[in-house]
């Protein structure tokens, strides 16, 4: 069997992949390891929900691969079964390939493994692991102690590497496969490959760089050493305030023996060029550097981007008003803007402007073009109202290919609305590219999965509709096969697909019907199922003991005074509509405030802040009305709409309560910051006041204010409380005791963590095989 591995194309690095030679395919999908064959079929390689990444070695890895686990570092042999055989232990394990053999180690460990496809090897150091480098036939490795250069003649051996300065002193800079290892004290630069030797001159206290074309530049405070290759060295002066910081932020490209540097200054570009000449300048735009995209056969392009301050309109072409000042509102509009590199005046010129353009998605070369999307928001005019697209009511996406040999030269891929690449799938740091065919893979907003032409900006094909999210679908791509994982709602599926026109040639599920290894949920939803059942059953057959709660003791008091006193009741359902719990739970307490002022011919008035909650309202009034046998004494002035708007709705209650005078108010629902307003005015007043809520920061406002107060849970239980329906009361009956069951679960195995107790304990002492 040969091994080989299946580069996701998708750049995140928890979705790798291996495929051996009979078809089958294993990669990670939510932490296990999951095992596919070419047609399509999913079976689980490795019950486990911890596995972040598969690693296989080519050719010679006939067998076996490996998985990274947060327990360690394990293999995996398909002879066997793929019983995991655990290689190293470490909580946070790392791997790095080198050649056909892995390094498996742990940062300030003491020890280093060497992984081939049959056997590991354990390499000791001296000193505790801080990072190692891989070269072409050797490592680089530092620890405490110093630089150690692993080789392999024939046999992996740790030597001390022989530099010219203490190997504690020594630092390492790495870039274009080359490390360079330099000491700030003694000046001296090393190269691996080569091992050459140079001198800095300059005590490169601030940094060294290797720069994409393998030039070395080393900083200090006062002057910059500028190695190219055999070309030389020169000497520049570093710009002004040159720190760590920055020069490790700096972007630089070198061409020969000139450098380019662009650097962030005051929140804006600055361009310098260093050459044999002078340091000419060059002021950019203000903006943020997105990205910088070099190739050796092109033209660097730089892309900036901008923003611009402008009124907010909206789309009935109105300004926008601050509420608390009636200044028109201010928005950002995000741009963009694209420069290229003259390589003879060594200039940034400005090729493209889009102020209105935002740049999404990555910047990234695809061939011989710089692919990237864009989203142009159209301009708001004043007084002139906007056609807004329901199905699409955000900016369409356009995808652009710009030549690096020639900017001006561009494709873009702009198509009608649902054929267009959706932005929320769009990937983040890489674009998926088929391997076999070099085609651009985007998924539309219809959700179709689209090849297009990287150096044209043809659609190549389109898939049919896959059953998608809004998240970015994971992708596997080999030389004659493309796997995308689908994920709709709770579903995902491996759709097996046809490179060559998208169709779908084998679908199947990922996740299982149900999840075994959640068998706690459904204990518990079970036992609290079982409770509510048996307390329904108990409490048709017997009353149950339900806890006096004052507030709802005191609703019938507060009737009887408003009655002796000849004055109306007032009742606020609060400002949520029907369908917030607490709104009916609010309305559960007026059916049984509205019998009573029935049953004692007291005036009801009873506000709303929500049409639909008014005539839900009016129609519970009504009800308790007939219920108490009074029909003919309900007014339709009983329930009364106010104002959708918060203080509009708070001041017309207010004014009821002057107005009026009643002499019980009850303030039960979901109250915001008009709380403290409602309670305060109902005290000067003289009244009675019960409140309810479970909003927790409105709770102490009515405590204050109110003479009883509903808190939390109450509100819920009224409903029970008031009408003694057995099904009710058994509902709450049961609910209790599933907080008692989960209290006590609570409590013991905090006592058991305490004391040092936990399952793996639990499983040796009992023999039990607990989860």
């Amino acid at each position: 069997m040969l091994l080989s591995l299946s580069i996701p194309v998708f750049s995140q690095p928890l979705e790798s992949a291996v495929r051996i030679q009979d078809g089958r395919m294993f990669l990670v999908d939510e932490g296990r390891v999951v095992e596919i064959s070419d047609q399509g079929r999913v079976g689980s390689a490795l019950k486990s929900s911890s596995v972040s990444r598969l690693y296989s070695g080519g050719e010679s890895w006939s067998h076996s691969f490996l998985a990274l686990t947060p327990e360690g570092v394990v293999r995996l042999t398909a002879s066997e079964g793929l019983a995991p055989k655990l290689i190293m232990a470490s909580e946070e394990p790392q791997i790095k390939a080198w050649g056909s053999r892995f390094l498996a180690y742990k940062k300030a460990g003491p020890e280093l493994i060497i992984v081939s496809a049959e056997a590991e090897q354990k390499i000791s150091l001296e000193g505790k692991l801080e990072e190692l480098w891989i070269l072409t036939d050797s490592v680089l490795v530092q620890t405490s102690q110093g630089i150690w250069l692993l080789s392999d003649d024939p046999t992996p051996v740790l030597k001390p590497l022989k530099l010219p300065f203490a190997g504690k002193e020594a630092k390492v800079s790495e870039g274009a496969g080359k490390l360079v290892v330099w000491s700030a004290k003694s000046r001296d630069l090393v190269e691996f490959p080569g091992e050459k030797a140079r001198q800095a001159r300059v005590a490169p206290d601030i940094g060294v760089r290797v720069l994409e074309d393998g030039s070395i530049l080393a900083a200090s405070l006062h002057s910059m050493t500028f190695f190219v290759g055999e070309l030389g060295v020169r000497e520049y002066i570093p710009p002004a305030g040159i720190t760590t910081a920055t020069f490790a932020e700096w972007n630089i490209l070198s061409t020969g023996q000139i450098l380019d540097i662009i650097q962030m200054k005051e929140g804006r570009p600055q361009a310098l060029h260093y050459t044999s000449r002078g340091i000419p300048t060059d002021s950019l735009p203000e903006g943020k550097i997105r990205e910088i995209v070099e190739s050796s056969d092109g033209v660097p392009l730089l892309f900036l981007e901008t923003s611009l301050e402008e009124e907010m309109i909206d789309a009935d072409g109105e300004k926008v008003l601050d509420l608390t000042t009636s200044e028109p509102r201010q928005r950002i509009v995000t741009g963009h803007r694209i420069f290229r590199l003259d390589p003879e005046q060594r200039r940034w010129i400005a090729v493209v402007s889009e102020p209105r353009a935002v740049l999404v998605g990555p910047i990234e070369q695809v061939g011989s073009r710089v692919v990237y999307a864009t989203q142009t928001e159209p301009p708001y005019a004043l007084g002139l109202k906007q056609d807004i697209d329901r199905e699409f009511p955000y900016p369409a996406v356009i995808l652009h290919g710009r030549s690096l040999a020639n900017p001006e030269e561009v494709w873009n891929y702009e198509k009608p609305r649902g054929g267009t690449p959706a932005k929320g799938r769009l990937p983040e740091e890489s674009w998926p590219v088929l391997e076999e065919t070099g085609d651009l893979l985007v998924t539309s907003e219809n959700d179709a999965l689209l090849a297009i032409n990287a150096s044209t900006g043809e659609l190549r094909w389109s898939s049919s509709s896959l059953p998608l999210d809004d998240s970015s679908p994971l992708m596997l791509s080999w030389k004659d096969g493309l796997a995308l994982v689908a994920t709709e709602n709770s579903s995902r599926r491996l759709l097996m697909l046809n490179p060559k026109d998208g169709s779908i040639v084998n679908s199947s599920a990922l996740n299982d019907t149900f999840f075994w290894d959640r068998w706690r949920h459904l204990l518990g939803v079970l036992v609290i199922c079982a409770a509510l059942a048996y307390y329904i059953y108990v409490a048709g057959k017997r009353e149950l003991y339900i806890r006096k709660i004052a507030g709802l003791q005191a609703l019938d008091e507060a009737v009887g005074r408003a009655t002796e006193m000849g004055k109306p009741v007032l009742y606020v359902v609060g400002l949520a509509d029907v369908d917030d719990v607490q709104t009916l739970a609010s309305l559960s307490i007026l059916s049984h405030v509205a019998r009573k002022t029935a049953e004692y011919d007291t005036p009801l008035i009873t506000t709303t802040a929500r049409a639909v909650t008014f005539s839900a309202a009016q129609e519970i009034v009504r009800d308790a009305f007939s219920i108490a046998g009074r029909p003919d004494a309900f007014s339709v002035e009983s329930v009364r709409y106010i104002s959708d708007d918060q203080f509009g709705y708070t001041a017309g209650v207010d004014g009821i309560m002057v107005r009026e005078e009643p002499a019980a108010n009850f303030y039960i629902g979901n109250f915001f910051a008009e709380s403290l307003i409602l309670a305060e005015t109902g005290h000067a007043t003289g009244s009675i006041q019960i409140a309810g809520t479970s909003q927790p920061n409105q709770l102490p406002f009515f405590v204050a204010a109110c003479d009883y107060t509903l808190i939390g849970e109450e509100l819920f239980a009224a409903s029970a409380y008031l009408s003694r329906d057995p099904l009710q009361v058994g509902s709450l009956r049961g609910q209790d005791v599933g907080k008692m069951i989960v209290m006590v679960i609570l409590v013991v195995c905090s006592l058991l963590v305490t004391i040092g107790i936990d399952w793996e304990t639990i499983n040796t002492a009992t023999g039990l095989k607990l989860p």
